[in-house]
């Protein structure tokens, strides 16, 4: 085996991390065929990956084509794979609209392969950024095999017929990164409940529950792809990059930095971002970021600073956000304090206002105020 990665072929009705209410997220398992990756199930970085769309009834819509096209440019600018539409339609990627959301798992090698996102359910650039990554080889992160050191899956709350879905896959390469709870590629706490609102997954760190999924692919995600398809070898020199950064694999002259950091060798706050110097005592800041709805997350990050050798304190008196569903994905207010930025923070939106005050690892911390649509609003309180 050359990446260890599982290889399925799964079948989805309804959305996935959060990209529609859970209560109204509803997946069926089609088909199940295990094969072990090897050199014919990865695609090849040497030649563009072929795409094209079915025509017909199984047409995507002109908007689930756009987000189709952003979900591409997206991988294609972060990563070292190119794509090409196949305009002979016989080799590659065939996007349909079929009866869900679905995508086999890797480069299927006995012909062309064909990646669902039905128009009246999958219309969200979430789902086409998912599968996506479904079709580049990598898993739910909720199937690693470390999952139950993070998370208690409740199988018995589970609709029938997708528990699998939830469950390990033996074989499964996590290349030493971290379990990551705002992965685009983990299900949000209540998904594919049984009953709506109840929780089917349980994030051991109580903090985390609403923090599960993501509307597009974190800093981890990325660099799980990258390290799959070896993409570091495409720069002949490998930068200096600091705070777990890495080099570009298409731009070699700068890193790819984890959220909260920036600049070309990840030592700089992130550009556009709020700069807060911690004292002594208590010192007040308000945040109100929102927008209309986007295709795209939109975010703000607020780096706290403090001297070194002392820790940050935030507490959050005042805390509202448009979102009011069971997970954080359309806006909210997300706390960073550990000194590892890699992982996606705490999430906070809706009913869920952060009652205790939060300390950070090191004498920084990153506070994001992010939105899909809506808006969210906070009164941040910080000291050392």
């Amino acid at each position: 085996r050359s990446t260890g990665m599982l290889l399925l072929f799964v079948l989805f009705i309804g959305a996935v991390s959060g990209a529609i209410n859970d209560a109204k997220m509803v997946h069926y398992r089609l088909r199940r065929q295990a094969i072990i990756a090897n050199a014919t199930n990865i695609w090849s970085t040497s030649d563009p990956i072929p795409y094209f769309f079915e025509s017909g009834v199984q047409a995507v819509s002109a908007e689930v084509r756009q987000q189709i096209l952003a979900a591409i440019t997206f991988w294609q600018e972060t990563t070292c794979l190119n794509f090409k539409e196949d305009t002979t339609r016989s080799k590659g990627i065939k996007f349909i609209s079929g009866p869900g959301c679905f995508s086999t798992l890797g480069r299927w090698p006995y012909g062309t392969q064909s990646l669902s996102l039905y128009n009246q359910g999958c219309n969200n650039m979430a789902t086409a950024l998912h599968e996506m990554e479904h079709a580049l080889g990598v898993n739910h992160q909720m199937s690693r095999l470390d999952r139950d050191s993070y998370l208690r899956v409740h199988e018995d709350r589970i609709q029938g017929g997708i528990v699998s879905q939830y469950q390990k896959k033996q074989g499964t390469q996590t290349f030493g990164l971290p379990y990551e709870y705002g992965s685009v590629m983990h299900y949000t706490g209540g998904s594919a409940a049984k009953v709506p609102g109840q929780a089917t997954m349980e994030a051991l760190n109580k903090d985390y529950q609403q923090s599960m999924g993501g509307q597009e692919p974190s800093f981890l995600d990325v660099q799980i792809v990258n390290l799959l398809y070896k993409c570091t070898m495409t720069c002949r020199t490998q930068l200096q990059c600091k705070n777990f950064g890495y080099t570009h694999p298409k731009k070699c002259n700068v890193c790819i930095c984890p959220e909260g950091w920036g600049g070309a060798y990840c030592d700089q706050i992130p550009a556009g971002a709020v700069s807060l110097s911690a004292t002594a005592n208590f010192q007040t800041y308000n945040i109100n970021f929102g927008g209309a709805a986007s295709n795209r997350s939109k975010s703000k990050a607020h780096v706290i600073t403090a001297p070194a050798g002392k820790r940050i304190e935030v507490k959050f008196p005042a805390l509202k956000t448009t979102n009011m569903e069971n997970s954080c994905g359309q806006n909210g207010i997300e706390w960073k304090g550990k000194t590892d930025l890699r992982t996606r923070g705490v999430r906070f939106c809706g009913w869920n206002v952060p009652t205790k005050s939060y300390v950070s690892e090191g004498n920084r911390a990153v506070i994001n105020a992010y939105y899909y649509s809506g808006s969210a609003t906070a009164t941040v309180q910080y000291r050392f």
